[in-house]
């Protein structure tokens, strides 16, 4: 998503901002969305076809498109409901996040398998936007005459093939991902009940057809999921019944939902959502917003963690601070809580949040132009070697209107001085503790004085 993030990065916005829910009004037919609830309400577990648009105010292509738009919900009242997002920031962009939504308006068709829409590349006009719609009502009512479901194409399987029948295939219960956590009984522990992530935990069994067709989605939701401390494993519970037993497993697969904090063990939830890995995505992040599953904010140590974690379609966010000894501890603990805050507002987006302390990473501070002192915060693409540095308030405020307004292309993005971003330099992380300034020993004689003369 980070390559058409940063095209819309490029883009100048122009117009004024309209309110919440007024671009399209009630009378329209179009049904606005503007918090993850209503989209999985309004979208998500809705049985029929629906047409949703993610769009910004601003946009003047989505001006153009607005009258046909509501042209197209008149004429599908009753038949295919039509929606709206405003995607340019806040609970919108959230909601945009995992369909790759690329630029404004982009138009995606929810039919049978809602965690994977269809992209609409028609003609903007209401004719094309109805035909379309109805071809895919015509689609699903086959789908559902014919008896296909839509889990039913083959793909990674969990202890298929010429595996055993204990489930022993590559990734365990993940299939061949390596982001999909095998848990037994020896890291049931630590990897569920001792972590401080959420644990989205699969109870499947090797022979389940339903398991197999889960596989894939559950690989690719691990994987997006991963940055957002929020781990997707998977059990065998024939081979681990006691497991299964306990948290009341009577069919496969049964996916429970352990939330971050202490009493994992009696705190599980069904999850009885998408089986799909957008869907199981949007309710994940969804619940890190309920339940408070803390974002990471890591310190800028080494390149490669740099580069693991910046690289692909991603936008990582570094903020600079004061040195330990101009802060102290308590100060730059709260710069750290304040920048947390944010990212919690950010969950869903291609943001990473690093920081690093003032002077540690000095040619990658020269690169993005932050010598103007600290704190500082820049946004960039590793892969793009482009950046953006914030001018405004080193605030809340300041840095989420700077945020959105990245993804919403009102920020001026530049190439970075050399034309790549330099080499972060390995560093100790910091110990949580207040700094001790260094004191120097030197010898009164380095003074040149000479006290061996007469007495006074």
């Amino acid at each position: 998503m980070l390559g058409a993030v940063l095209l819309a990065l490029a883009l100048v916005a122009g117009g004024a901002r309209a309110a919440p829910g007024s671009f399209y009004t009630k009378k329209s037919g179009v049904v606005n969305v503007s918090t993850q609830q209503e989209f999985r309400d309004e979208v998500i577990n809705f049985p029929g076809v629906v047409l949703v648009e993610f769009y910004a105010p601003w946009c003047g292509h989505c001006q153009n498109l607005k009258p046909e738009y509501k042209k197209a919900a008149k004429q599908l009242e009753g038949v295919v409901k039509v929606v709206a997002v405003d995607a340019s920031e806040g609970p919108g962009q959230s909601i945009a996040g995992p369909y790759g939504v690329q630029g404004f308006p982009t138009i995606k068709v929810f039919a049978e398998d809602k965690g994977n829409p269809s992209d609409y590349n028609g003609e903007r006009t209401a004719d094309g936007l109805v035909t379309a719609a109805m071809k895919s009502v015509r689609g699903l009512v086959k789908a559902r005459k014919g008896g296909k479901s839509k889990g039913s194409s083959s793909g990674s399987s969990r202890g298929s093939g010429s595996s055993s029948g204990g489930g022993s295939s590559s990734g365990g219960g993940g299939g061949s991902d390596a982001d999909v956590v095998t848990v037994t009984a020896g890291n049931f522990d630590d990897v569920v009940l001792n972590s401080a992530e959420m644990v989205f935990l699969e109870f499947y069994a090797p022979w389940c057809g339903h398991c197999k067709a889960l596989a894939p989605e559950w690989d690719e939701a691990a994987a997006q999921l991963k940055d957002h401390d929020i781990v997707l494993g998977a059990m065998d519970a024939t081979q681990f019944d006691e497991y299964a037993g306990k948290y009341g497993v009577n069919g496969y697969p049964t996916i429970k939902v352990f939330l971050p904090g202490a009493g994992k063990q009696e705190t599980p939830i069904p999850y009885n959502g998408p089986r799909t890995a957008a869907g199981i995505v949007q309710h994940a992040l969804q619940l890190a917003e309920q339940y408070g599953a803390p974002p990471s904010l890591p310190q800028a140590t080494s390149h490669a963690d740099i580069e693991k974690k910046c690289t692909g379609k991603r936008i990582c966010v570094l903020a600079v601070l004061p040195h330990i000894l101009d802060s102290g501890a308590e100060g730059r603990e709260a710069y750290i809580n304040m920048i947390l805050e944010v990212a919690k507002n950010h969950r869903g987006s291609p943001f990473r949040f690093f920081w690093s302390e003032g002077t540690a990473q000095i040619d990658v501070e020269n690169a993005f132009e932050m010598t103007f002192g600290f704190p500082a915060l820049a946004a960039f693409s590793y892969d793009k070697n482009a950046f953006v540095t914030q001018r405004g308030q080193f605030g809340k405020e300041g840095i989420n209107t700077f945020l959105f307004g990245v993804l919403a292309g009102k920020e001026k993005v530049g190439p970075v001085r050399g034309g790549a971003i330099p080499r972060f330099v390995d560093v100790e992380p910091w110990d949580g503790q207040d700094g001790a300034a260094a004191e120097e020993e030197f010898s009164l004689d380095d003074l040149g004085l000479d006290f061996g003369g007469d007495d006074l």
